[in-house]
């Protein structure tokens, strides 16, 4: 069984069709955004976590020793 559709319903239905993917269009660049933008933070951040880890070894605390609770700084 073959159905057809006329050409005012086509319109209509090619219309809303577009409209869905420039909406899912949409969200996937506001996602893509919001990823990149979330892994740029992260990487300043590692970046920052690095400089401070740096900075501890050189004036010699051993920045493993914070986190340990029987660290060699309350000896």
């Amino acid at each position: 069984k073959q159905s057809t559709i006329n050409s005012d319903q086509a319109r209509t239905i090619i219309k809303d069709l577009e409209q869905k993917l420039q909406a899912q269009v949409q969200i996937n660049a506001e996602m893509q955004e919001k990823l990149n933008r979330e892994g740029h933070r992260a990487t300043i951040a590692e970046q920052r976590l690095q400089i401070v880890y740096k900075y501890l070894q050189q004036i010699g605390i051993n920045p493993r020793d914070i986190y340990n609770p029987k660290s060699s700084i309350d000896n």
